[in-house]
């Protein structure tokens, strides 16, 4: 009976919202607001003005009041949306700019055609990742649909893309597994998939439906390119660090009105990049894009990403591209001419499904897949790699003099000892006692590692995590730890930390911008730890 809500009007980016004490659960406040939208279509026009009308009157006696008159105002304005939070159990929320019903700030319905009051309870439910959301059995005619259509391209990065006459592959064919790539591969694209998933789990899936709705790259926020970014940082990363202790007042991931608090400083955390383009290194170039399922941007995408590959200077023959819209990723690579005046070779893949369905009971899809295969093709940067594993502690690599015993030992003796060292820890000490080390090291840096714990194989899963969806944030992996073998479970909560030596947590590379300075961790357990409590 007492369950509080808000009933919440949007109008041109702005929100007015009243709160509501009593029976606010969908059979009572949803049902009450849902009666009060007419079905008739030139009634329903005639709401949606009236409506907007009182909308702008709100907003102009809001803007007039002062504080404490707006204490005493029943309509409230705020340009950020009204949320869920520990006193607010429902929010009901009218999107006249998208014509979309919203419940607890997912979008569900669409305005103008809403299910009738007998089904609207069922068919209010969650999706995959726990989030609100339509019932996966909601009829189409009632489901939300606020896809902006494909923008139009520029006819010359058509017709750059014509000039540079390139070849669309498979996947396989971009770039060919190995067998020395094979155990590996399998590894990083089971630890992408988790970390994806539990990321999504975590951070939520309306920031992704948001942008459903956004017709071109210019129009995206700074949180849209630092959600795109991260997922892209996310797919590369090889070493996952534990983060440096931090106060007890900022260990909470959200405050209690539901907005993530941020520690004073985040190494894992990035500025994000200006400019179109960004090259996390110098062998990869990754633009930010919308719509590459449509073939005309997905040929804009190509062409300008090549463009912006032949203009760089550096010294590879091969460089990669990532054309990248969280829906989808398309995989280019571009051969450069041996010879002057000689034509490059551009090869790319179709567009491939990145993002898992919010509904998926497989966390695998094509575009996770060719990130992780994407991450094992480039340059490893190793240093880089250090610098984030061991911050301050980190120190240049020097050349060993030639009258220095180690620097007469054999480069294969020297790849037997970093063979020997499975833990992040010792092998990225070694690397830094000197640079023949370092070269020795860096192949065994480039595996995934979860804190110091080397991911040797994927363990298969559990059948009670396949029954209960764990298996799109949650995996298994083979590890060795002081010198036996072990388990490793990712994907757990915080708390974990706190059970054992052998559990915690780790940092996920981000960038600057996502909703309220959210920090994406994940935890780990190790079965010997489970074994001991």
């Amino acid at each position: 009976m007492g369950t509080r809500g808000y009933k919440v009007t949007r109008h041109k980016n702005r929100y007015v919202y009243i709160y509501n004490h009593l029976d606010s659960y969908p059979s009572g406040l949803g049902v009450k607001i849902l009666e009060e939208i007419p079905t008739d279509p030139a009634e329903f026009q005639q709401w949606l003005n009236d409506l907007r009308t009182w909308a702008e009157e709100c907003f102009a006696a809001w803007d007039n009041a002062s504080a404490k008159e707006r204490e005493e105002m029943t309509e409230s304005v705020s340009w950020e949306q009204p949320a869920n939070d520990i006193m607010i159990q429902w929010v009901y929320e009218l999107d006249l700019d998208n014509l979309v019903f919203h419940v607890d700030c997912a979008p569900l319905f669409r305005l103008d055609h809403l299910p009738p009051p007998e089904l609207f309870c069922e068919f209010i439910s969650k999706d995959s990742y726990g989030r609100r959301a339509y019932h996966p059995e909601t009829p189409e005619e009632y489901r939300y649909n606020w896809t902006a259509p494909p923008p139009p391209v520029d006819e010359s990065a058509l017709s750059g893309y014509t000039g540079y006459a390139p070849t669309c592959v498979q996947l396989e064919d971009l770039i060919p597994i190995t067998l020395q790539m094979a155990v590996s591969h399998a590894v990083r694209v089971r630890l992408v998939e988790v970390c994806i998933g539990h990321f999504i789990s975590v951070y939520g899936t309306t920031p992704i439906r948001k942008l459903e709705s956004v017709p071109s790259r210019s129009k995206m926020s700074r949180e849209d390119l630092a959600l795109a970014l991260t997922f892209v940082r996310i797919g590369l990363a090889s070493l996952l660090p534990v983060p440096p202790p931090r106060p007890k007042s900022t260990r909470t991931f959200r405050d209690v009105r539901g907005t993530p608090t941020p520690p004073p400083d985040v190494p894992s955390r990035s500025p994000l990049p200006q400019g179109e383009f960004w090259w996390p290194q110098r062998d990869l170039c990754v633009r930010v894009c919308t719509h590459l399922d449509d073939a005309s941007n997905l040929q804009a995408a190509v062409s300008q990403t090549v463009k912006e590959i032949l203009h760089a200077a550096d010294g590879f023959s091969v460089i990669y591209g990532l054309a990248f819209s969280i829906f989808h990723c398309v995989v280019i690579r571009v051969s450069k001419p041996s010879q002057e005046g000689s034509s490059p070779t551009v090869e790319h893949t179709p567009a491939l499904q990145f993002a898992p369905s919010y509904y998926t009971d497989s966390p695998s899809t094509q575009g996770i897949i060719a990130l992780a295969l994407l991450a094992q093709a480039i340059n490893f940067d190793v240093r880089s790699t250090l610098r984030a594993h061991l911050g301050d502690q980190y120190t240049e690599p020097e050349m060993l003099p030639q009258n220095n015993r180690l620097a007469r030992l054999p480069a294969e003796l020297l790849d037997k000892i970093a063979g020997f060292l499975m833990s992040a820890d010792d092998l990225a000490h070694f690397a830094m006692s000197s640079q023949q080390a370092l070269e020795a090291a860096t192949p065994h840096l480039r595996r995934p590692f979860v804190a110091s714990y080397p991911l040797l194989t994927v363990s298969p899963t559990l059948d009670t995590e396949l029954t209960s969806r764990m298996l799109q944030y949650s995996g298994h992996f083979e590890t060795i730890q002081n010198d036996a073998e072990d388990a490793l479970r990712v994907g757990l909560g915080y708390y974990l930390s706190k059970t054992s030596r052998k559990a915690g947590y780790v940092s996920l590379p981000h960038f600057e911008g996502l909703v309220g300075n959210f920090i994406p961790e994940i935890g780990f357990q190790c079965k010997s730890a489970i074994r001991q409590l």
